[in-house]
């Protein structure tokens, strides 16, 4: 069957049936090739390092994080090469909150002793009012 006959039939350009019949004959299907990247800065066992940083000590800036991982390799990286390898890793920022732990008899106690205050509410706050 001619090209022009397989364009006509599929409904397709001439010149794309050409490449496709040309690409088949070169390497011996149409699949598309795999394309040139620009290799990746940090390898695996670079990545794994990075993490392991990490990992000891999770409060650490990421600028003092990076200066640290660099100075460890020949080649620098950047701050957002850093960045986004944690963030594929699963750390993402955080602001630490500290929590105040009360027990339950002290959660009680509490209660308590502001149901025997007078609270007036203004404004839709509750506030302390010593009138009574």
């Amino acid at each position: 069957m001619k090209q022009t006959e397989i364009a006509r039939l599929s409904d397709i350009n001439r010149s794309t049936i050409c490449g496709i019949i040309r690409r088949y004959e070169i390497h011996g299907d149409v699949k598309n090739r795999p394309q040139n990247r620009r290799p990746k800065l940090l390898t695996p066992r670079n990545q794994r390092t990075l993490l392991r940083g990490v990992k000891a000590s999770r409060s650490t800036p990421l600028s003092d994080l990076t200066n640290t991982f660099n100075q460890s390799r020949n080649r620098s990286v950047s701050r957002r090469s850093v960045q986004r390898v944690l963030f594929q890793s699963g750390y993402h920022r955080r602001v630490i909150c500290k929590v105040i732990r009360i027990r339950h008899q002290n959660k009680r106690n509490r209660v308590a002793w502001c149901r025997g205050k007078h609270f007036v509410a203004s404004n839709g706050l509750l506030e302390y009012s010593d009138i009574q």
